[in-house]
């Protein structure tokens, strides 16, 4: 019984002097609270147990947290880096002739899709692919018509022919292989 009296004991001590410094720690006696000043412009109080110095210290560090941040409103672009088309030049695109799948012009890169031999018109359909911009579209040409400079002269059933001058091209509608469809 007499080591449980000891533990009491030791703990009621323990108790006891941690209330009397918790107290001793919180307390403010009258003569620091008559040394308190108020400044009503800045809404501060200033405890003048402080050394001046410190005072401004003090202030000055607090001070950064009252600074109102700004926002940017600038909007967000999302920049998106894509490969640049290597197109052709015009001495590259003045050597087309002959047969092609595909025609060159400028930034475009046309492809045969279809020959049409209505009863009263003749006429093709093309696939016209930006190599800038990537906008794909498709074309109706009828025969005696313009593609950039060059005339649609024929339309058979599986190629067109273009003319520019003296320059002649096929555009084929089938990519062959060993000459077969």
């Amino acid at each position: 019984m007499s080591k449980r009296l000891s533990y009491l004991f030791a703990l009621s001590l323990v108790l006891l002097w941690g209330a009397i410094d918790f107290n001793t720690r919180l307390a403010i006696s009258n003569d620091s609270i008559k040394e308190l000043s108020v400044d009503t412009n800045n809404n501060i109080v200033i405890v003048k147990i402080l050394e001046q110095s410190k005072v401004k210290n003090l202030i000055l560090s607090l001070a950064r947290y009252d600074v109102e941040e700004v926002m940017d409103t600038k909007p967000r672009v999302k920049i998106v880096k894509t490969k640049q088309a290597v197109l052709m030049t015009i001495e590259e695109q003045n050597k087309q002739a002959g047969e092609l799948n595909n025609l060159f012009d400028g930034e475009n890169k046309f492809s045969l899709i279809a020959t049409f031999n209505d009863s009263q018109k003749k006429f093709i359909l093309l696939n016209k692919l930006n190599l800038v911009s990537g906008k794909e579209e498709q074309i109706r040409l009828f025969l005696g018509e313009k593609l950039a400079v060059y005339n649609l002269n024929s339309i058979n059933h599986d190629y067109v022919v273009l003319s520019h001058g003296q320059r002649q091209i096929y555009l084929k509608l089938f990519i062959m292989k060993n000459n077969k469809v």
